[in-house]
């Protein structure tokens, strides 16, 4: 016996049973309240609000809003509860000028592509396999995709000629940072389309602009060449010719100082790899490896030798061996 009256025992028992009677009580009320929300949230998935109306583009500097919004085929009638944003972002990134893409929802009706696209690393001059040797450049970008060739970038003279005269060619990419379409632009094109020829010239203009802005950017990468015959480019696929994965780690591996300085690299095999610099300067540098070490080598004796050195072999880079006019 603990000592408490008859009194004290039942007013115990009854202050246990109140307390789970509160708990109990609490308790429902929280289970009642999820239900409501999980009902709620159900029926506001499966309702027409919050449908995509608007389709945004940011980060895309080559690719056109219309071209990327086209590959997002964002279902008609999509809310931004139901679309399935990591389906888009596939087909976004199935593009081989497009490195990364997130998808971004911003209430109540809009969707955001955020696009990171691939730089190009360098130009190569790919060799047809027949007698005449015919070449094309490809690009590629630093993770080693083949992203195009310049062929199908490049403005055909006779396109502008036919767009001057107002007949239509297919649109070359632009370049889009926060570009918008909407349900409006579908009417918006094709009212265009009845402008005749100052449509049509306005477009070969822009057009011509995006290969002089192409041509501009390929003067400043390094271009790759003297590879092997076999090389036969696909877009969007790895970049497998030894040769050409050994120049592309040679560039990777260089700082932005060094980089500048390469106008060629000759790429007939990893071994044979050679540089040549914009100062005319010739650099045997076989395999990328000791990246550093070359580069620095490189650049000590071009400064103690400027102006003379035409030479430079860092196959070995403790053991360079130079050439000089004097």
């Amino acid at each position: 016996m603990t000592g408490r009256t008859v009194a004290e025992e039942r007013r115990r028992i009854n202050s246990g049973k109140s307390s789970r009677q509160g708990v109990s009580g609490k308790l429902m009320a929280i289970l009642i309240a999820m239900v409501v929300m999980v009902v709620a949230g159900f029926a506001l998935y499966h309702s027409s609000f919050l449908t995509i109306s608007e389709v945004r583009v940011e980060g895309a500097q080559r690719l056109t809003a219309q071209r990327l919004t086209d590959l997002a085929a964002v279902p008609a009638g999509s809310t931004l509860l139901r679309v399935d944003g990591n389906a888009i972002a596939k087909r976004l990134e199935s593009d081989p000028w497009v490195q990364s893409a997130q998808i971004h929802r911003e209430f109540p009706a809009t969707l955001v592509l955020v696009i990171e696209e691939r730089q190009i690393a360098a130009t190569v001059d790919v060799l047809a396999d027949t007698p005449t040797g015919a070449s094309q450049r490809w690009l590629i970008g630093y993770d080693g995709i083949w992203l195009d060739g310049w062929d199908n970038l490049a403005l055909n003279q006779s396109a502008v000629s036919s767009q001057e005269s107002g007949t239509t060619t297919d649109e070359s990419g632009d370049g889009s940072t926060g570009s918008e379409v909407t349900a409006d632009d579908g009417a918006e094109s094709a009212a265009d389309g009845e402008n005749g020829d100052d449509d049509g010239t306005a477009q070969a203009k822009s057009l011509l602009e995006d290969v002089k802005v192409y041509a501009s950017e390929l003067d400043t990468v390094p271009l790759i060449k003297d590879v092997v015959r076999t090389i036969d480019p696909v877009t969007g696929e790895m970049v497998t010719d030894e040769g050409v994965v050994n120049a592309l780690a040679i560039i990777n591996g260089f700082t932005a100082d060094m980089l500048a300085q390469v106008a060629f690299i000759s790429a007939p095999d990893k071994v044979k790899t050679e540089l040549t610099l914009r100062n005319f300067v010739h650099v045997a540098f076989g395999i990328a490896e000791d990246i550093p070490n070359k580069e620095a080598a490189i650049l000590t004796l071009l400064a103690e030798h400027e102006g003379n050195i035409t030479y430079i072999n860092v196959r070995v880079a403790s053991r360079a061996t130079y050439r000089t006019t004097e």
